[in-house]
């Protein structure tokens, strides 16, 4: 209840610690800060929340602040320019710095361009009257090394930055970043706190999680409508990508010790089962290319049409797509 927007820093390993701990250095102090990290770790949510402690701090209202994000990466020389002269022209002299935080989202690929407006900008009277939060995929110190102009940038930027690392180099951190996702996708459905069965976390925080924080709040959302009438999560209610890729778990065995302790706690991954969901995926797909034309469908399938309508019929797919009138004289 008192992270104030700083869900991303859940977690017990060295680096959110750090992580949280600059963030709180941040949040009591009025400096500009810099938090890098891959993409979907959660950087902006993490600057948003810097941000509202600053106001809370000083007994100012959310709504009094002014949240400025700017990216970087869509914005050619002209835009860039348009936005800082909006931005600017919003600044109240009267307001409190901090209260006022421009956003440089994906600073990593400004062009070179708009990064000498921007350092001009900051060379103006009305950058006194804000404070500035960089967000990147890359560090300070790779930033720095670009060139003189990016060096001058940075180091005004970081006076405290934030590194946010992949899950996958934080695991020890997974499993209370999804109680907590999983919790606030209870609550927001009214529903009772689910258990999660031993076997499909030892899935979850073996899984790579290629975006990140992003990608884990998708899956609970997608794993509370999957679980709908049960009271705990099982494999089954997991996504596919999770249930068949577990080649962490296997090098486990393979490397470690045999059929494992983990044996007794994992359900069996019933390939059948992923088999015919996979199946169920393609047809699908092919049946919204083509709803009228079952033959056609056969075609790009390399089956017969008798085939493929034994196949819809025992998948119960038959039903989903019309079935045209006499398939217009096409099959």
């Amino acid at each position: 209840s008192d992270l104030d927007g700083l869900h991303p820093l859940i977690g017990q390993s060295p680096d959110i610690e750090l992580a949280m701990q600059r963030a709180q250095l941040a949040a009591g102090s009025h400096g500009n800060y810099f938090v890098w990290g891959p993409l979907g770790a959660g950087k902006s949510e993490v600057a948003r929340g810097i941000f509202q402690r600053r106001l809370k701090r000083a007994g100012l209202s959310q709504v009094s602040g002014q949240f400025f994000p700017l990216d970087c990466r869509l914005l050619d020389v002209s835009l860039f320019d348009g936005m800082l002269e909006i931005f600017a022209g919003r600044l109240r002299g009267e307001a409190p710095h901090f209260s006022q935080l421009l956003v440089l989202e994906h600073l990593d690929e400004l062009a070179d361009e708009s990064l000498v407006m921007l350092t001009n900008w900051l060379s103006e009277p009305a950058a006194e009257n804000c404070s500035i939060c960089g967000l990147s995929r890359q560090s300070a110190h790779m930033l720095s090394q670009r060139s003189s102009d990016w060096s001058a940038l940075v180091c005004r930027l970081a006076v405290t930055e934030i590194h946010l690392p992949e899950l996958r180099r934080r695991r020890e951190d997974i499993a209370p970043l999804i109680y907590q996702q999983l919790g606030q996708a209870c609550r927001e459905s009214n529903r009772p706190m689910l258990s999660i069965a031993p076997a499909a976390m030892d899935l979850l925080t073996a899984y790579d999680w290629p975006q990140n924080l992003k990608q884990l709040r998708t899956v609970m959302a997608g794993v509370l409508k999957a679980a709908e009438l049960a009271t705990s999560v099982q494999t089954n209610h997991l996504p596919i990508e999770i249930r068949t890729l577990t080649s962490q778990l296997m090098e486990q065995d393979e490397f470690g010790a045999g059929p494992s302790d983990k044996q007794g706690d994992l359900e069996p991954i019933r390939l059948d089962d992923v088999l015919q969901d996979l199946e169920r995926m393609i047809l699908r797909r092919a049946l919204k290319l083509s709803p009228r034309n079952r033959a056609q469908v056969a075609r790009w399938l390399d089956i017969s049409r008798p085939r493929l309508l034994r196949r819809l019929s025992q998948l119960g797919l038959d039903q989903e797509s019309p079935e045209s009138s006499e398939n217009g004289g096409q099959d």
